[in-house]
């Protein structure tokens, strides 16, 4: 008995010290469909399916604050007939659905549907009230009304155009031999960004040591933090789990910067911000220790800071 016994305990512990297996993000590029668990938010599944989340609001029809259900499944790949959409949605449509009521919509495509929805909608907010007038019935006797007699005007003279003077042709001018044709020389288009410091202090966490996706500066609550280099706002709220009040500036058509666990946003969604500008102000990150978490990403996938940032 005590063999069987002591058969069963090494079976459970061995079980039970297996590996969980986690998907990675070479996973998630072979899937089309991913299925919501327990604890995913919207970001984590961008981050590491690397196409961002706003990608997949987009395919997906999700809206701020992008509440995902658990079981729920998501597409992880566009279609041809919405790109469009997911073209504006990812550069406009942050602060044109989420906040502006009146906004004008310059680069939405016409035949949209987040465009037709959002017409539809405002159309019938702002459509008046109209009140129906009781019919009136006419007093007056339409026998008893007597002809109204009709007024003659006299016939007017028709007015005699004034005679045009011939126009003179002008003399055809001497044809000037073109220039023969230089070849034409394309621009080299220079993408060139330079980094500075968001904050002053000591790198708290590398690269490494936050699972590859940015760094952690220590410093003190309250401290103003300046921007990386400069752009235009794309994202300032905390409905993001896990990054308290978060701020991403898009800095070009692929660079992006991003500054989480902050006390104070300073800057709102759309605003273009300067090179050293300050932007927030400091708070307490998820360890409870005052440190800002920097991340600068190239089309979604996080790169390490200290390749891109001075050396100091």
């Amino acid at each position: 008995m005590k063999i069987l016994l002591i058969t069963i305990l090494v079976f459970v512990m061995t079980a039970c010290s297996l590996p969980v297996r986690v998907r990675s993000q070479q996973d998630f590029k072979t899937m089309q469909y991913y299925t919501i668990r327990a604890g995913d938010t919207l970001y984590n599944i961008g981050v590491k399916s690397g196409h961002g989340y706003q990608k997949l609001a987009a395919w997906n029809a999700i809206r701020p604050p992008y509440h995902l259900s658990v079981g729920r499944q998501i597409r992880l790949f566009p279609t041809a007939k919405k790109q469009a959409d997911i073209d504006w949605y990812e550069w406009q449509a942050p602060l044109e659905i989420r906040q502006s009521k009146k906004a004008i919509l310059t680069k939405l495509p016409p035949l949209s549907r987040l465009y037709s929805a959002k017409i539809k909608h405002q159309a019938l907010r702002e459509l008046p009230k109209v009140k129906l007038l009781p019919e009136i019935k006419p007093k007056v006797q339409l026998d008893k009304v007597k002809a109204v007699p009709k007024i003659i005007q006299p016939k007017l003279k028709p007015k005699l155009k004034p005679k045009l003077k011939p126009k003179l042709k002008p003399k055809p001018k001497p044809k000037l031999k073109s220039p023969p044709e230089k070849a034409k020389i394309t621009p080299v288009f220079k993408a060139k960004l330079q980094w500075q410091w968001p904050i002053k202090g000591r790198v708290a966490r590398n690269f490494y040591q936050t699972d590859r996706k940015g760094i952690d500066i220590s410093g003190v609550v309250g401290q103003k933090i300046k921007a990386a280099e400069s752009g235009v706002v794309v994202y300032s709220g905390n409905s993001l789990v896990g990054y308290g009040k978060l701020l991403i500036v898009k800095h070009n058509a692929m660079y992006l910067t991003a500054y989480a666990h902050n006390r104070v946003l300073l800057v709102k969604e759309g605003n273009n911000i300067k090179r050293g500008q300050e932007v927030a102000e400091m708070g307490v990150g998820a360890d409870g220790t005052s440190s800002l978490h920097f991340e600068i990403r190239k089309e979604g996938k996080p790169l390490n800071p200290l390749n891109y940032l001075p050396k100091r």
